[in-house]
């Protein structure tokens, strides 16, 4: 039985981490587990009904068994997929078997989109824009309901740009100032063909003797067609790299002045993700005592250590540019925001 059909037998299910057992039943042999309920998928009354009855940060669920009696076995730290059906007189959970070991099932994006498309929504949009640059804002998606009824909300809300304004600049503006006519700042800046966006360094690096060792580089951007192109980079007077972002569709790279004492991994850190067409997506890029740390879609991606303190000193001479192509000869088109 398909996990779409189990969700419409049962009246919850939800994805969980495992962080309890409790002692075996030798009665029911069975036992019951506390579960950290990360998404509900159906029944989000119910699970608000059972820690009402029993608050606590965890929700318990009982009939779990081992594997030889056709029962779900489940140990602390696994995470799982949880078909459960409600007991109204001690507002409790019971795992529900409508296959052998039906009671779970592994948590995969594509079980997930199964179980949502069975009870009748379609899938999730990809996030929008942050409503704010920093000091905290908020992302929302929405999803649209093809049955006469759905269970659960249309729409999903997380926050967002949580680091504090304070030392940031905001190089969009400058970037929107120059374009003819100036954009408002709620217009992104739009790169397509090789035709690359530029202002000098100078609009905004006015003190050049100074830019600091720990930073972070924050974008927001969206790819109608990729090939390999700089998302932004810092060019000296002698058009030489100074410091670079660069995507492909697999592929992010925190890049450094070419000529500088960097020489592993040809002047590079590469992390691997993936960019998806006609879809917003946020990058976030930390260098903090030689660490650096990259963040796509809110997610951590990765690490890496840098060989020895980062030093960068802006060339005022020299441009920054948006949606400048590895290859001259490379179709680019996407927005930045």
């Amino acid at each position: 039985m398909s996990v779409g059909e189990r969700a419409k037998l049962v009246k919850v299910v939800f994805i969980g981490k495992v962080m309890n057992l409790y002692t075996f039943d030798e009665v029911s042999k069975t036992h019951a587990a506390d579960f950290e309920v990360w998404r509900i998928l159906k029944g989000s009354h119910i699970v608000d009904e059972v820690l009402e009855m029993h608050p606590s940060p965890l929700v318990k669920v009982h009939g779990f068994g081992e594997r030889r009696l056709c029962r779900s076995p489940v140990e602390p730290g696994e995470v799982h997929m949880v078909f459960m059906v409600y007991e109204p007189m001690s507002r409790s959970l019971v795992a529900r078997y409508e296959d052998i070991f039906g009671a779970t099932a592994p948590p995969t994006a594509r079980n997930e989109d199964d179980v949502l498309q069975a009870l009748g929504w379609r899938p999730w949009s990809s996030w929008n824009r942050c409503s704010k640059n920093c000091d905290g804002g908020e992302q929302t998606r929405t999803r649209v309901c093809f049955a006469k009824d759905c269970d659960g909300r249309p729409k999903q809300t997380r926050a967002c740009n949580k680091f504090e304004c304070y030392g940031l600049k905001d190089i969009t503006r400058h970037f929107r100032e120059e374009q003819n006519p100036p954009l408002s700042k709620n217009e992104n800046i739009k790169v397509e063909n090789g035709r690359t966006a530029s202002i000098p360094v100078s609009k905004v690096f006015r003190y050049d003797n100074y830019f600091p060792e720990d930073f972070s580089i924050l974008t927001t951007f969206r790819v109608m067609a990729l090939g390999n192109v700089y998302l932004v980079a810092m060019y000296n007077s002698r058009k030489s790299l100074s410091l670079g972002v660069r995507i492909t569709p697999d592929l992010v790279s925190f890049e450094f002045e070419r000529n500088s004492a960097f020489h592993y991994r040809s002047w590079s850190l590469d992390f691997a993700v993936k960019v998806r067409k006609e879809q917003w997506h946020s990058l976030g890029i930390s260098l903090q005592e030689r660490n650096v740390t990259v963040y796509f879609d809110c997610r951590r991606i990765g690490s890496k250590n840098l060989q020895e303190t980062f030093s960068l000193t802006p060339d005022s001479l020299g441009e920054i540019d948006i949606g400048k192509p590895l290859l001259a000869s490379s179709i680019e088109r996407y927005e930045v925001s």
